[in-house]
Parts: C-alpha cells; structure tokens; sequence
C-alpha cells in the first residue's frame, strides 16, 4: 500500500502516513477500538515489530474528524515500557496515520510464576536509590511494583545519552515507583526503578522525575502526557530528527 514512512536517524519507523486513508477491512464491527485492531497487525509490520508481542487497545479519544486511538504493546500479556502507537482515524474508522515506536526484539523470559514482583525486587529499588542519593532508605516510600519490559530503546529520556544507538530489544523486568518527602535539604520527589526479572539484586536503569522530559500527546486536547505511566509515551507529529523513506 502506498504511504510515507517518516524514521529517526537509526533507521525506526516514527510516523507511518497512507497515502489515501487505509479502510477498515470488511466484517469488522463499528466503532473505533475494534477499527484500530483490525489494523493492528499491519501497524506492527510497519513499525518493524511484527511476531514481537501483541497491540491492544489503551485508550480512546475522539477528535472533531474522528478519534485517536492509542494501542499498547504487549509481550505475553505484560506491557512493554514506553511502546505505544497512536491511530488517527477518520470518522469511519479508516486510518490517516500512525506514530509511535514499538520493541523490536526480546531477550529472556520472565522466571516461572514471577510475574508478581517478589519482596526483594522493592528491596533492591530502595538500596539502589539509597546509594545514588547519599539518603537513608527509610526517607523513601515504594508506592508501586508491576511486572514490565523494559527497552532502553524506548526509555527515551535525556539521561539515556546513546538512546539513539541503543538496539531496540526488550528484557524482562520489574517497575518500581518511589517517593520521597521533602526532608531539610532534601526535596521531595519521584523516582522509577527498574528491575531484572531474572536477577533481582540488578538494577536495569533509573531515574528521577526531574530528569524526565515532559512531552505532550498528540489527542484531541492536546494534554500533556503522563510520563510516568508506561502507556502514555507516543510520538506525535514529525519528531525532531525523523525522516521520510517514502
């Protein structure tokens, strides 16, 4: 089908636009969730995903020419940090673009049964965050743990400086999220904390609110993006340094 792919400087699709806005196939039921899955699989081919997980639909909402549909990816029914694409449908459902990025590739499996986080998954978070900064565990506060995927590719935060030349490939891994409350010389503030699955006491990466770039959603409103919710990130528009391919 003809269309323009717009892709970063590593060559990762970005921004997918038909050229006419592709129909929705027959016999799909109406409304839009069931149009953007019906899309779904060809959406991952594009994106250079296809066999990695699965799309499922996230959220909804409608525009004054139709609506924007973001899916999230999935591998065994758990979310990949930061891999979502946002459909713009028209008001029959047909598909005007897609942006976003999803993981390419997988490595490992999450342990037997562990898709709950265990005890010491909050244990590491809290030491790791203890030691970088110089603060009694005590002062922070773990207030969530999920099971998530994590693609350094996908972090895409200003700290991860070789983000670009990063592969996209995503590993088993625990989220944490940690507070901690202003204290004499201490602001408060946020931090996630990323887990091995498969080897609890190791840190993947982490990071501090303050170091996170804030980023704005390209849904109807245009309202600013949870950063900290895996399944709000999405690129929207053309991003700085993205190209066509034609």
């Amino acid at each position: 089908m003809p269309k323009n792919v717009f892709t970063d400087p590593e060559g990762t699709v970005r921004l997918v636009i038909p050229n006419n806005p592709l129909p929705v196939p027959p016999g799909i039921p109406s409304g839009a969730p069931a149009a953007a899955e019906a899309q779904a699989d060809w959406i991952q081919e594009v994106f250079g995903a296809r066999s990695v997980g699965d799309l499922v639909v996230d959220s909804v909402s409608p525009t004054d020419a139709g609506s924007t549909v973001r899916l999230r990816q999935e591998i065994d029914s758990i979310p990949v940090y930061g891999a979502t694409v946002a459909q713009s449908l028209a008001a029959n459902g047909s598909l005007i673009s897609a942006s976003g990025e999803l993981s390419q590739q997988t490595q490992g499996k999450y342990p037997a049964g562990a898709t709950t986080p265990p005890a010491e998954v909050s244990a590491t978070a809290l030491r790791t965050l203890a030691e970088q900064t110089k603060t009694p565990t005590d002062q922070f506060a773990v207030f969530a743990t999920v099971a998530m995927w994590y693609d350094p590719k996908l972090a895409d935060r200003d700290a991860l400086a070789d983000r670009d030349a990063a592969a996209s490939v995503a590993v088993p891994g625990y989220k944490v999220e940690l507070r901690r409350g202003g204290t004499e010389g201490k602001e408060p503030g946020t931090w996630v904390v990323f887990v091995d699955a498969n080897n609890t006491g190791r840190v993947l990466d982490s990071w501090s609110d303050a170091e996170r770039r804030d980023r704005v959603a390209c849904d109807a409103n245009r309202t600013r993006a949870d950063i900290d919710s895996p399944r709000d990130p999405a690129v929207c528009g053309t991003p700085p340094g993205v190209r066509p391919t034609g």
